[in-house]
């Protein structure tokens, strides 16, 4: 089955339940487009981001982009 990216974040969303029933919570924090982007700040130790640079270099990708990857990779395979 080939799931959209869409679907997944429709089975990450919490429960009615889980926030009391608000379904602005829902769209809030899980919107279905890729339209909203959140900063988050990321304190790594100096070996660890010369290591992502390099790896995201040697893949062709800046090191955000590795990090959005090795994310997105991440939360695929918890829903799977």
């Amino acid at each position: 089955m080939n799931e959209s990216v869409s679907e997944k974040k429709k089975r990450l969303r919490p429960s009615p339940e889980e926030t009391g029933g608000s379904s602005i919570i829902e769209e809030d924090l899980f919107p279905t487009d890729d339209s909203q982007v959140i900063e988050v700040p990321l304190l790594l130790p100096g070996w660890q981001m010369s290591a992502l640079e390099r790896a995201a270099y040697l893949r062709g990708l800046t090191a955000a982009e590795m990090v959005r990857q090795l994310l997105n990779d991440f939360i695929s395979a918890e829903v799977n």
